[in-house]
């Protein structure tokens, strides 16, 4: 085992070994440059976006007659896994697939990953909260984008860090409805819900969690710079 993994494939199980593998960088935030007539320099603006990242792997194919298998397995987007931070992925998609041959019988292979700005938690399951109000702790180093699922019928209410000026607010539940603050918009069954308000992030450490539902579910959605 190497390590590296996309899709839940390690390296070594597609034939390949790793010989070096950049680190993952920090993104850059994006932004935007103003021009000001009778002004020395630009100004900054920032976007609140950041850019993608990128990680090489340079590999040595140990089955050559397996290159077909290889190219198949690194397409489209998935998770990608780095050795060192086996607790975290990317979503990333492979981009570059540059192989060569050093001796008989034996190639290389560069594998480039267009990665998100972000490092995820590879353990992101559910938790179910009963007890409410509810302390819900973040330990990203950024802000994260949970899933909601909250429980019980007729007008339902989420607040976090006793926010009320952007109270969710999501009429006629009919038993539970999934708030999703990654795509911005509530729904149940496929079919989408009509809310009011905001979908409430989670910041850094420890937030303060309100509603009048039974119960909630909270996918956290952790990540990391």
């Amino acid at each position: 085992m190497t390590g590296y993994s996309f899709n839940g494939t390690d390296f070594g199980e597609a034939g390949l070994i790793v010989t070096k593998c950049s680190p993952p960088p920090c993104s850059q935030e994006e932004y935007d440059e103003i021009t000001i007539p009778g002004r020395f320099d630009t100004l900054r603006v920032e976007k609140k976006t950041r850019k993608r990242i990128q990680i090489i792997a340079e590999c040595t194919v140990v089955e050559p007659d397996r290159l077909r298998d290889i190219y198949a397995l690194f397409q489209g987007k998935g998770k990608f896994i780095h050795r060192d931070e086996p607790d975290k992925f990317y979503y990333a998609v492979p981009q570059i697939i540059t192989p060569s041959n050093v001796i008989l019988y034996m190639n290389t292979m560069t594998l480039t990953f267009d990665c998100s700005p972000y490092a995820y938690a590879a353990d992101n399951e559910a938790s179910e909260i009963a007890q409410l109000p509810a302390v819900v702790t973040n330990s990203g180093n950024v802000f994260c984008q949970p899933v909601y699922k909250l429980y019980g019928n007729g007008e339902l209410t989420l607040t976090v860090n006793e926010d009320e000026e952007n109270q969710l607010v999501i009429p006629d539940v009919d038993g539970y409805v999934i708030a999703d603050a990654e795509k911005l918009l509530c729904h149940k069954d496929g079919t989408i819900v009509r809310c009011a308000g905001k979908i409430p992030f989670l910041n850094v450490g420890d937030n303060y969690v309100q509603t009048n539902a039974t119960k909630i579910e909270v996918t956290k959605n952790e990540r990391w710079l």
